[in-house]
């Protein structure tokens, strides 16, 4: 499998060219309740963004979660979220700075249920930006987010607060240390399994063991996920490749 450091002008519009990682054109994603269940990556000096940073996520929502809201990726100052509020349909990504939160939703209406989607969230030390099926929409400035140093990252809910537990699955879940172009999100979005950048990859979590408590970083610093809780964790999924491939391509 050949890892792309940087895209080519219009490398984009090309069609993904990897084969189906199991047989059957199956692949593994996580399943989480919309109670309970969430994945911990445990904090580390990677994992203390403070300017310049993206937030993926490709999923598949099949509820709006918990009190109509379900996290995606919470590290208390910086969160990736799935709401219904108030009739808005949307995605926000969320970032803290000075104890002061500053947001960006995405336009209503652009999340689906029942289908995969793919988002991103990023920070490039001027702006919020949030990215949801190749849609780019600008939110508030911002410099710097708070470090929050000791905080861990939760995947498909805030335990921490009780609330906000994503219903549905997700299938990858990648944080940067660098701010992706349009055109490197379009890759990503082709070529889900095969990212740009991967040096700039700080927690890659593919979810394809298929099996057991822990989902594992393949971004190489060890940044692996405990699936919580103990009596209803989420759980391994298989998923049609080939409808995760053609939905996220439109």
């Amino acid at each position: 499998m050949t890892i792309y450091g940087a895209v080519p002008s219009g490398a984009y519009r090309q069609r993904p060219k990897q084969n189906p990682r199991s047989l059957g054109f199956e692949r593994y994603a996580l399943g989480f309740n919309g109670v309970s269940s969430y994945a911990r990556v445990l904090d580390a000096v990677s994992l203390q963004l403070v300017s310049g940073f993206t937030f993926e996520s490709l999923f598949y929502a099949t509820g709006w979660g918990h009190q109509d809201k379900g996290s995606l990726a919470f590290k208390d100052h910086i969160r990736l979220t799935l709401a219904n509020d108030t009739g808005q349909k949307t995605i926000s990504f969320y970032c803290e700075q000075g104890g002061a939160g500053k947001i960006a939703y995405a336009p209503n209406n652009s999340i689906a249920l029942n289908r995969w989607n793919h988002t991103f969230g990023m920070m490039d030390g001027a702006n919020i930006i949030i990215v949801v099926n190749g849609v780019r929409t600008v939110g508030a400035a911002i410099a710097l987010v708070d470090a929050h140093v000791g905080v861990d990252l939760d995947i498909g809910g805030e335990p921490i607060l009780g609330r906000r537990f994503f219903n549905g699955l997700i299938a990858i879940t990648r944080v940067y240390n660098v701010v992706l172009t349009l055109e490197e999100m379009e890759w990503n979005r082709l070529n889900y399994n095969n990212p740009v950048r991967p040096g700039n990859i700080v927690l890659w979590l593919p979810m394809e063991e298929g099996a057991g408590l822990v989902t594992n970083d393949h971004s190489g610093l060890g940044n692996n996920g405990s699936l919580l809780p103990a009596l209803t964790p989420p759980t391994w999924e298989r998923v049609r490749q080939y409808e995760l491939r053609a939905q996220t391509e439109q």
